[in-house]
């Protein structure tokens, strides 16, 4: 099933951490200092398109419903590179949202983020674009999306 969805390579709509901020607290209050190389994807973003474009599923209801829009899913990568916390920031519909949580939940270990040379857990808000092409269709995913 062909759809769009996007995650912007860019600071203003791919977040790691507000550049005002030093610290993001999470629900247990545990703090994630701003680092110095941010947490990867396993092949970069060009491998985290690929794979959203793969295991994205644009919800029937949803799509009947006419529903589209930006669903940002924030999340925390550990030392280890695996994805805990996952919880929608901000999101469209239960479906979408619903959608966006499933398939980062599938997200293979990421590469950790970098603090003085020493991998450590951090905050990741990545935002996944849901849009309908004409008449219900969703449409597929185009590089030059991401900009």
């Amino acid at each position: 099933m062909a759809n769009m969805l996007t995650a912007t390579n860019t600071l203003a709509s791919y977040r790691h951490l507000d550049a005002a901020d030093t610290t993001v607290g999470t629900s247990d209050s545990t703090k994630y200092p701003i680092v110095d190389v941010v947490a990867e994807f396993p092949g970069g973003m060009d491998a985290l398109v690929k794979f959203l474009s793969g295991n994205v599923h644009y919800p029937a209801e949803a799509r009947r419903a006419g529903k589209q829009g930006t669903v940002f899913v924030a999340f925390v990568v550990d030392v280890d590179g695996s994805i805990k916390e996952p919880f929608i920031v901000k999101g469209i519909s239960e479906e979408l949202d619903s959608e966006s949580l499933r398939v980062v939940g599938l997200f293979p270990p990421w590469k950790p983020a970098r603090l003085n040379e020493t991998e450590v857990a951090s905050k990741y808000v990545l935002p996944i674009k849901f849009k309908l092409a004409g008449e219900g269709k969703p449409q597929k995913l185009r590089r030059s999306d991401w900009h």
